[in-house]
């Protein structure tokens, strides 16, 4: 759906959501793009809106696409032309591979994509000058005014009195619905003649404004020059401020950027009431209620904050203000549910990400800080890759002179998203833990011995050693947030030395604390442990049974822990000989996993061959050991990769059945395989007998 800003496209869009809800199977999902600035955002945001796990990587379109392949749903895409080249490789992407979605995108701009279908929205209809008043009103235009005018002042009624200055108005502003809407808003101060003085001057400011220039800056930019210039100057320098929110703000954090020494928090509450009353900034229902600055006023905001040389300023105080806002929830975070956390801070991702991105290029110290306590955020949101990337970046500017505490949460961050690598986050957790032993922190330091434990690649006596320091920390009167984190690293580290029946009670100690915190998503990874314990204990109809339920859990919330639940359900299956059956749970633990980019495929690696062995398939079976040997090797994986028999059983197991020269040369072979190789090598069918 083409048009220029403000003309009707998201209204219009919304409408045909709602009348197409039922009659997609899956229904309708809408992705606002304007708040993302990024291209490599554009597929994570889908993701988001479909519940669909967000993966990692520089192209996460295929696993996006994966997820889509079984929908049938209508997905609107609103306010893409700022990233039109983006949303065209996505629209491609998902009308080859996923064909029961239907797309439907609102822009300034076409894509020209082969199966574009364009309708060009025009401007809303004004009458002929000398129209009355009756029939004025079956216009677009007109009746969008009397309207919003009506609703800014209830005794306005449109006659044939006063139809002729609301018609040329209309025509003024060239029929665009927002431009409309911003100056029936004025009404009630200025009055209609004066609304119609006060525009003309306005427009003569654009006079010489290029014909070539886009038609949002020919028509709403003159909309916007004569709202602004009705503001007073402080209501214009808050307006001008806000612009650097991405996804809205709550008044708190509008205070905070918006003040200074002339603005204090007062002053800014009613400059924001009155943008509101501008229809400059937008609210919601929510309690406490949530502020946006429109699209295009947004766009317009910044531009204005560039003019008047505080662009940069006001970036860095919004970020410094995502920082307090992180800095005075730390507690919030060991005392309070998954759910209540998701609900304060989930609507803080776009403004954290904007935050850190703006800092990264320009304050390196403030991002490491953000990044340091944003980990939480992205922990709960499952958006470790991110984050991983995100501090990947930074990693160059830990230097001596990065203050203990910033670059102590930093390290913390950077192992409990690292996925990638085993090795790596056992790395950085022990850099955090040197720093946070060095400052004295003990709940940074409990946090950090923990993360040594999750990395699941501390050997025995590294292991052995933080337990003790543990156990020299007095934890009794600690969150049981925060104390179902020992445990849990606790079972991750029986798993990896096969103490089960250890790894059984951690997690259940674990899982008891989480429950109480309302943890639901660590009690899920809890459970996940507790099955593993169960299952290499013999318990194995009660670990397909957890598999199952777990599965189920997962699938729901679209938790991280999907990935592993498949992983392990074939596990159990392949020890208990159900092979069709663990061959689907691998075609869904592939499915996962390339959603993910793949990150956790060495977590299951001995699996693999397992199924190949079981299947007959023996050089299909020496090929996946090669790589699964290769793999742990390279990644520094975790001990514990399933259920037995281990690698080392699995070479000797084909040591018996092939002879040494053709098992090393397809071993070798099997090193060289990418990850699609090695699920399409893991899944081929047997040949015929």
């Amino acid at each position: 759906m083409l048009g220029a800003g403000g003309i009707g496209k998201t209204t219009l869009a919304l409408a045909a959501a709602h009348g197409r809800r039922t009659a997609q199977r899956d229904g309708a999902a809408w992705v606002d793009l304007s708040s993302i600035a990024q291209t490599a955002l554009v597929t994570a945001a889908v993701a988001q809106a479909l519940h669909l796990p967000v993966g990692p990587g520089e192209n996460p379109t295929p696993a996006l696409i994966a997820g889509l392949k079984t929908l049938q749903v209508l997905l609107v895409l609103d306010n893409a032309e700022h990233l039109v080249d983006a949303v065209a490789r996505l629209a491609d992407a998902i009308a080859a591979g996923a064909p029961d979605v239907r797309l439907l995108v609102t822009s300034q701009v076409a894509l020209k994509v082969e199966h574009e279908r364009v309708f060009r929205l025009g401007p809303l209809s004004v009458p002929e000058t000398g129209t009355g008043a009756y029939e004025a009103m079956s216009h677009g235009a007109v009746a969008l005014f009397a309207d919003c005018a009506q609703a800014a002042e209830r005794r306005f009624e449109l006659t044939d009195d006063n139809v002729g200055t609301v018609i040329d108005l209309c025509r003024h502003l060239d029929g665009l619905a927002l431009a409309i809407k911003l100056a029936a808003g004025r009404l009630r101060l200025f009055g209609l003649h004066g609304l119609e003085q006060r525009l003309a001057e306005r427009l003569k400011l654009i006079a010489g404004t290029s014909r070539s220039a886009p038609t949002r800056q020919q028509t709403l930019r003159a909309a916007l020059d004569w709202s602004y210039g009705l503001l007073t100057p402080g209501e214009q320098a808050t307006f001008r401020r806000l612009g650097v929110f991405a996804g809205g703000f709550t008044l708190e954090l509008a205070s905070a950027v918006a003040g200074d020494e002339e603005h204090d928090e007062w002053a800014v509450i009613e400059q924001l009431a009155a943008l509101v009353d501008h229809s400059l900034v937008s609210t919601d229902t929510a309690e406490p209620p949530r502020y946006r600055l429109l699209e295009v006023a947004r766009e317009y905001a910044l531009e204005r904050l560039a003019e008047q040389g505080e662009l940069q300023v006001s970036h860095e105080r919004h970020a410094r203000a995502m920082l307090a806002l992180f800095e005075r929830s730390r507690t919030m975070w060991y005392t309070t549910s998954d759910a209540v956390l998701l609900e304060a801070w989930s609507r803080e991702l776009d403004n954290v990400r904007g935050a850190i991105d703006w800092s990264t290029n320009r304050d390196s110290l403030l991002a490491l800080d953000l990044v340091g306590h944003a980990g939480r955020l992205y922990s709960l949101l499952d958006l470790h890759y991110e984050l991983w990337r995100r501090c990947a970046l930074l990693e160059g500017a830990v230097g001596p002179d990065v203050p203990a505490t910033i670059a102590a949460r930093y390290w913390l961050s950077r192992s409990w998203s690292h996925r990638s690598s085993y090795a790596r986050a056992r790395e950085f957790a022990i850099k955090s833990i040197t720093l946070y032993r060095a400052i004295g922190d003990e709940l940074g330091l409990f946090s950090a011995l923990c993360a040594l434990g999750n990395s699941g690649s501390a050997s025995t006596e590294e292991w052995r050693d933080a337990s003790a320091e543990l156990n020299s920390l007095d934890q009794g009167q600690w969150p049981p947030r925060f104390r179902a984190m020992r445990p849990f690293a606790e079972a991750l580290m029986h798993l990896a030395d096969g103490h089960w029946a250890a790894a059984r009670d951690a997690a259940e100690a674990s899982i008891a604390l989480a429950r109480l915190a309302g943890a639901n998503r660590l009690v899920m990874y809890n459970q996940m442990w507790k099955m593993m314990a169960e299952a290499n204990l013999g318990q194995m109809d009660e670990a397909v049974a957890a598999c199952r339920d777990l599965i189920a859990q997962s699938g729901r919330s679209q938790s991280g822990v999907l990935d592993i639940a498949w992983g392990f359900y074939a596990a159990v299956l392949l020890r208990q000989g159900s092979v069709k059956e663990a061959r689907d749970a691998l075609v869904s633990m592939f499915a996962q996993f390339r959603r993910s980019e793949w990150a956790r495929l060495g977590q299951f690696v001995n699996v693999y061959p397992r199924l190949a062995i079981r299947e007959g398939r023996l050089e299909a079976a020496a090929k996946l050991v090669g790589y699964a040997i290769m793999s742990a090797r390279r990644s520094g994986s975790i001990r514990w990769v399933g259920m037995e028999p281990s690698l080392v059983g699995l070479t000797e197991a084909l040591e018996a059945v092939l002879d040494s020269q053709t098992l090393q040369r397809l071993m070798a072979e099997g090193e060289t395989l990418d990850e699609e190789a090695v699920c399409a090598l893991t899944l081929e069918e047997s040949p015929p007998a």
